[in-house]
């Protein structure tokens, strides 16, 4: 068979097939070692190729999969990846540290690392030539014929090789896609971008010029990461290779992404005038690049999507990069090759062995390719949208964090099991899902939750919502994710505030936005003004206090209550929880299944929120006799759930909807009785004492006006109220 493209996907490919016994020719118009785009690693780029490097015997793939191994084996050029970085920045301001979020990677899951493509891609062609493939380098294939038998390749210096079956593995020129018409144009996709990039020496580390309290700074530095530099409808990318013990190499890969309909190619301005003119909007980054200097060729590109409307055939296949391209946010595009890359090679060794190349046999690489890029398609446009505002924007980064561990995991454990007994059967099922191409694809709640947001943020692009009304939608959809991210303790993201200071997780996702502005004029909520039972904690809360934190699910009112009435499509009251408890200090926030939590009496959540017409709730719970509010986040601990999210049900002893930040009646506490729950007391001081202590369980937060848990029994405690 013949492969085009000796890239990271077909020299891959070819090293899998060559292994297990394939005639394999790698062809490609260029040579290595050569430059390309793609250079940052996410967990589940590593578990698949740690799924192909043991399910087919190719140990040098292992060297990939960690951040020392590849350094030590194939060269000294690659830097590690501890987290991914975002930081919202705005024309002439100085970054607001609140405005910033890091996903760190455990080293539970995998240590990642930075690419040098030149030299990962040239030692994967050399693993494919161990292995048993032939190549042709500087080789252009002018000429694509199919007939019943096969398909023949006529190279430009006129030699021809003839094979069983054609893979195109060669990105966005594809022969394939040219030679049969199979690009749409224009490209199916919702999101638009353009990208400028380069390499470059001397860009600082952005740590080192951005000056911040240390209690400001997030767990790992920003320099040891993918660091995004976010603004209004687009983002720079500050990739080092540099930042590893091992590593010698003192390039970054820089650049940025914009939509060209806000901001159009201009005429007569070159790549790197652009790109300095676009440093000179935002100060901070434009000081982390003081003193920098190209070591290549600036490159500029026209819109950066494109797709395929068929992508696999009689005797032929395009694979990833051949047949769609959507953006580099994210860094989903090498990950999207080697599922890719897993799921066709089996069905063509089986294909090859038995001369039966029915195009239904690879009905679902088809079915993977354009899932693969239409989530991502759906994801990215929503990051988009939501870069002009962070409330918005922090709503879809917990909604991709969300799904990124556990679709990881599910990977991992199929590993897991087929090196137990060796059976292949384990990663069939990792294909039988409902929702192919999403990263977590066998969980329904999660599409949900997807969808949902998409939903949301289309309605404030069209300006038919405004921002505040898009964010709780999307914050809406993110607390269904409760119901299904079970991970074990120690591996699930959690959201969590700096200010609390706690030691994060393996897994944890840092919110840097302790103090949200509660600006009314940016909520269609009408609040009442400061009250002496309200007591803002600013001025500018105009009644509502600031919100100190967010857990993992979003800033939704999910309040636990001695009654709460739900008017809407439930068209009924919903009767009050019963309480368990005599301590009107200590009130618990777990959610459970509801068969072993009998002491509960759960509302049902799942038809109610922003969606449903005039759907109003009260959910209170105070401290009796009391009247200083104090507002309650709420957090989940699934770790004694087991891992099979789709046949559990949570549901809440709660109302999912927003409540109106109002002064509400003085009512009874309530105690909820899960059989795992976690106690926290009113004060602030304490709450973060108790957070601190029960972060590794749980995501959660909980805020007073400066009541102590003595002074609580001797003052009067209005309703809690969550900020908007």
């Amino acid at each position: 068979m013949v492969i085009l493209g000796s890239g990271i996907a077909g020299s891959t490919l070819g090293a899998v097939l060559a292994r297990s016994g394939a005639k394999v020719l790698i062809a490609d118009a260029s040579t290595h070692p050569r430059f390309a785009v793609g250079e940052s690693m996410i967990p589940q780029l590593v578990a698949w190729l740690q799924v192909l490097a043991e399910r087919y015997d190719i140990p040098e793939l292992q060297a990939l999969t960690d951040a020392t191994t590849i350094n030590e084996k194939v060269s000294n050029t690659f830097g590690r990846k501890q987290h991914f970085g975002f930081m919202l920045h705005r024309p002439g301001q100085e970054p607001d540290p609140d405005e910033a979020h890091q996903f760190v990677i455990p080293d539970a899951l995998t240590s990642a690392s930075h690419l040098f493509r030149q030299d990962s891609d040239a030692y994967l062609l050399r693993v494919a030539v161990g292995h048993g493939c032939d190549t042709r380098q500087q080789w252009r294939a002018e000429k694509i014929d199919f007939d019943d038998d096969g398909v023949t390749v006529t190279g430009a210096d006129g030699h021809v090789v003839r094979a069983r079956y054609l893979v195109d593995a060669s990105g966005l020129r594809s022969p394939l896609a040219d030679r049969l018409g199979l690009r749409e144009q224009p490209a199916r996709f919702r999101h638009h971008s353009r990208s400028l990039f380069t390499h470059m020496i001397g860009v600082k580390p952005f740590d080192d010029v951005l000056d911040v309290p240390e209690k400001s700074r997030p767990p790992v530095p920003w320099h040891n990461g993918t660091m995004h530099h976010l603004f209004e409808r687009g983002w720079f990318w500050i990739i080092p290779f540099d930042k590893h013990e091992l590593s010698r190499n003192p390039l970054c890969s820089v650049g940025v992404t914009l939509d060209p309909r806000l901001y159009p190619k201009p005429e007569g301005v070159s790549a790197e005038e652009e790109f300095t003119q676009l440093l000179s909007r935002f100060p901070a980054v434009e000081r982390q690049f003081e003193g920098a200097r190209k070591v290549r060729e600036w490159v500029s590109t026209g819109r950066l999507q494109y797709s395929s409307d068929q992508t696999v055939g009689h005797r032929w296949c395009l694979m990833s990069h051949a047949a769609g391209f959507l953006d580099p946010l994210y860094s989903r595009g090498m990950s999207n090759t080697f599922e890719i890359i897993h799921a066709l090679a089996p069905r063509l060794l089986a294909a090859l062995a038995d001369d039966d190349f029915d195009e239904e046999r690879f009905r679902y690489v088809e079915e993977l390719e354009q899932g693969l890029l239409d989530y991502n398609d759906m994801l990215v446009n929503c990051s988009f949208i939501a870069f002009s505002h962070f409330r918005l924007w922090d709503a879809v980064f917990r909604i991709w964090g969300s799904g990124n561990t556990p679709g990881t995991l599910r990977i991992n454990n199929a590993l897991r099991k087929y090196r137990a007994d060796r059976d292949a059967s384990v990663f069939d099922a990792l294909e039988e899902v409902p929702h192919t191409g999403l990263w977590w694809p066998d969980n329904d709640d999660f599409k949900a939750l997807l969808d949902g947001t998409a939903q949301a943020c289309a309605q404030y692009e069209a300006k038919e919502i405004d921002v505040a009304l898009a964010g709780t939608r999307a914050r809406y959809s993110a607390t269904r994710t409760a119901s299904a991210n079970s991970l074990p303790s120690g591996r699930r993201p959690v959201m969590w505030n700096a200010l609390l200071r706690c030691a994060y997780p393996a897994t944890s996702q840092y919110t840097r936005a302790p103090r949200r502005r509660a600006d009314s004029s940016s909520s269609r909520t009408s609040t009442a003004a400061p009250s002496p039972s309200t007591k803002p904690s600013r001025l500018r809360s105009k009644g509502r206090e600031a919100c100190s934190g967010s857990s993992l699910l979003g800033e939704v009112a999910l309040i636990a209550s001695k009654q709460a009435t739900v008017i809407g499509e439930m068209g009924a009251s919903v009767a009050p929880a019963r309480t368990t408890s005599a301590d009107p200090s200590w009130t618990n926030w777990a959610p459970w299944a509801t068969e072993s939590s009998p002491e509960v009496q759960p509302v049902d959540t799942t038809r109610t929120g922003p969606w449903a017409s005039a759907v109003h709730a009260t959910s209170v719970a105070s401290v009796p006799g009391t009247s200083a509010p104090y507002r309650c986040g709420y957090g989940f601990d699934a770790s004694t759930t087991q891992l099979s999210p789709r046949s559990l049900t949570l549901t809440y002893c709660c109302s999912s909807v927003m409540v109106a930040p109002t002064a509400l009646p003085i009512e009874t506490p309530m105690r909820c009785g899960g059989t795992r729950s976690v106690a926290a007391p009113l004060s602030a001081r304490a709450s973060r004492a108790a957070t601190t202590a029960n972060c590794a369980a749980r995501s959660m937060r909980w805020t007073s006006s400066e009541v102590s848990p003595a002074a609580a029994a001797s003052k009067s405690h209005s309703a809690a109220i969550l900020e908007r």
